[in-house]
Order: C-alpha cells, then sequence, then structure tokens
C-alpha cells in the first residue's frame, strides 16, 4: 500500500507539474499574443492617422483649388461684364454721334434747300406752285 501510495504521491505530483507547466506555457502564449495583438493596434492606429492627416491635406488642397478657381472665374466675370459694359457704351455713344450727324445733314439739306429756293426766288421761279 505504501508502494501505492507513494506512485499515487507521484503520479499526482506530475500531474501537477504537467499542469503547471501547461498553465506557465499557456499564459506565455497569451502574453506573446496580448503583445502581438498590441503592436498590431499601435501600428494600425498610426496608419489610420497617417492616412486622416492624408486626407486632411488633400481636402484642405481640394479647398484651396476650388476658391483659385472660384476667384479666377468671378475675376474672368467680372472682366467680361466690364467689357460688355464698354461695348455697350460704345455702341450707345456711336448711336448718338450718327443721331447727331443724321440731324446735321438734314439740317444741311434743309438749310442747302432754302438757298436753292431763295435763289430760285430771286430769278423768278416760283417753287410753292
Amino acid at each position: 500500500m505504501t508502494e501505492k501510495n507513494s506512485s499515487v504521491a507521484r503520479d499526482v505530483s506530475a500531474l501537477h507539474n504537467a499542469m503547471e507547466n501547461d498553465r506557465a506555457s499557456r499564459q506565455e502564449r497569451e502574453a506573446s499574443l496580448a503583445k502581438r495583438l498590441a503592436d498590431i493596434e499601435y501600428r494600425t492606429e498610426g496608419r489610420l492617422e497617417q492616412e486622416r492627416v492624408s486626407r486632411e491635406t488633400k481636402l484642405t488642397e481640394l479647398r484651396e483649388t476650388l476658391m483659385e478657381c472660384k476667384r479666377l472665374r468671378e475675376k474672368g466675370d467680372e472682366k467680361f461684364q466690364t467689357f460688355i459694359l464698354d461695348e455697350v457704351a460704345t455702341i450707345k455713344n456711336n448711336l448718338v454721334l450718327e443721331a447727331q450727324q443724321r440731324e446735321q445733314c438734314d439740317d444741311d439739306i434743309v438749310q442747302k434747300f432754302q438757298v436753292e429756293k431763295t435763289h430760285f426766288s430771286f430769278e423768278g421761279f416760283n417753287l410753292s406752285e
């Protein structure tokens, strides 16, 4: 019986040692996995931050480009509007000048007619008949 007790005690001790070794091995694997997960999480956070900064930079560049395009378009619109207004003013001025010239021509014709009428009247022709 003592021998059986000793054998059982050795088996229990061996089983206990195996369980302790298994527990220690499992704890090492869990610690290793936890470290790997922490490293992956750290790298992932770093990459996400880099991508966020990159997106914000691109967005800022796009906004600046958009604002520049808008400013250039508005400047072009202003130039075009100024050009059109100048052209309209020139046309109006030309119309006024042409109207004045026609009026002067009409006055010249009437005056010439008056002179000729007077001239013919002196010579004995009556244009009113």
